[in-house]
């Protein structure tokens, strides 16, 4: 689960700019500037939600599974930020207009040394952060299937021994296939008639696809399912 990290507000300010620590430096957008709606970003006066998560793996799936879509990420290795980390997260959503911020630390390395005033001890840390914004109104509303999935690795394809099909990554909450008991890791091989050999079969399938019940065949736990909603 996401543990939220209540904020503490400093006075950091470089060159005139609320300071990010290092995060802008590494920062990968996955949009450009304004390209989605406006209604996806954090508005004038609001407040971001900043948040430490311990998995961050399944904390990126439970935010997309809630309608929110990844902005823009920064991983770095650095010297410890204590308690400047999530302000300074939290001026990198305002900077960037993101809605949610949530980020990770793990520790690396512990370097010493010595200048012309003494030795050192700088503990270091390797900084994931990732900023979210909420997915459009006429995409959710388009979500007629109600999940996204992601090529098969090639861990399961050994597991599954096989090579074709899709990994259903996000079930979007209330959705037809939340409702359906569509599963997170479930193996889509077939939607309604259609083989499923990749993540690209399916998204064709569904942008050509202007009905609204889905028959799915999905292998779970090394059973086949069929799944009708």
């Amino acid at each position: 689960m996401i543990k939220k990290i209540f904020f503490v507000f400093l006075p950091l300010l470089l060159i005139g700019c609320a300071s990010t620590g290092g995060i802008s430096d590494f920062y990968k957008s996955n949009y450009s500037d304004n390209e989605l709606p406006s209604e996806c970003y954090l508005k004038e006066g609001e407040e971001p939600e900043v948040y430490y998560s311990s998995n961050i793996s399944d904390d990126i799936n439970l935010l997309k599974s809630n309608y929110y879509q990844i902005l823009g990420y920064s991983t770095f290795n650095g010297p410890a930020q204590g308690e400047d980390l999530t302000q300074n997260v939290k001026n990198m959503c305002k900077l960037k207009k993101a809605q949610i911020g949530l980020y990770n630390y793990e520790y690396t390395d512990t370097r010493n040394g010595w200048t012309q005033y003494g030795s050192y001890s700088i503990k270091r840390y390797d900084y994931t952060v990732i900023l979210f914004v909420s997915l459009p109104i006429l995409y959710i509303q388009n979500q007629r299937s109600g999940f996204e999935v992601i090529d098969l690795n090639q861990n399961s394809r050994m597991a599954l021994q096989r090579n074709t099909g899709a990994v259903i990554d996000v079930v979007y909450n209330k959705s037809n296939a939340f409702y359906a008991n569509v599963i997170r890791n479930d193996v889509l091989i077939e939607i309604n008639g259609t083989p499923i050999g990749c993540a690209d079969d399916y998204y064709n399938f569904i942008r050509n696809y202007s009905g609204s019940t889905f028959l799915l065949k999905v292998i779970r736990n090394g059973q086949l399912i069929n799944i009708n909603y």
